[in-house]
C-alpha cells in the first residue's frame, strides 16, 4: 500500500479503483507468492517519485515473483530465495530446497559499505562487498549460486 500511495503522490491514479483495490488484485493473484513481493517493493520504493513502476535493479526480484506465479522456477518442494532487510545496511535471506539450504548475510561495513556472506549449508561460498542497499548486494551477489544449485 504504502509504495502504490508513494506512486500515486508522484505519478497519479495507479487504478481506477485506488491503491486499495490495486493491492488486493496483486495479493490475490498468487497467494503463495505473496513473500516474494516484499523484496519488490522494498527495492522499487525508493524510485517511485521518478514514476519508475519497478526498476531495472529490481527485475531479478520481480522475475522471482513472476517465476513462483507462473508456476516455473523452483519445484514445489523448494522454498524461494526471499530476503528482508533492516533498512539499507543489513538484510537476510534464505531459501531450501530437499538437501540443501541457501543464507545471505549482510551487514555493514565501513561508514558507507557493505558486506554479504553467501552460504549454502551453512558454508560460507562466496563474500560480496559494495556500497548501496544490502538487500540488493544480496540478491546480485548470492542470489544466482542459489538458482544454479536449485
Amino acid at each position: 500500500m504504502r509504495y502504490c500511495e508513494l506512486l500515486q503522490e508522484s505519478c497519479g491514479p495507479v487504478s481506477p479503483d485506488g491503491c486499495r483495490s490495486e493491492c488486493d488484485w496483486q495479493l490475490a493473484e498468487a497467494p503463495e507468492c505473496n513473500d516474494l513481493l516484499v523484496p519488490v517493493y522494498e527495492c522499487a520504493m525508493p524510485s517511485a517519485s521518478r514514476c519508475d513502476l519497478i526498476p531495472a535493479t529490481c527485475q531479478p526480484d520481480l522475475q522471482r515473483y513472476g517465476m513462483c506465479a507462473s508456476g516455473s522456477g523452483a519445484g514445489p518442494d523448494c522454498e524461494p530465495f526471499a530476503c528482508s532487510g533492516g533498512g539499507d545496511r543489513t538484510c537476510h535471506c534464505k531459501g531450501s530446497c530437499p538437501g540443501v539450504d541457501f543464507a545471505a548475510e549482510c551487514r555493514p561495513t565501513g561508514p558507507s559499505g557493505v558486506v554479504c556472506s553467501c552460504l549454502v549449508d551453512g558454508m560460507e561460498v562466496r563474500v560480496c562487498e559494495d556500497a548501496g542497499s544490502a538487500c540488493d548486494l544480496a540478491e546480485g551477489c548470492c542470489g544466482p549460486i542459489f538458482d544454479e544449485l536449485r
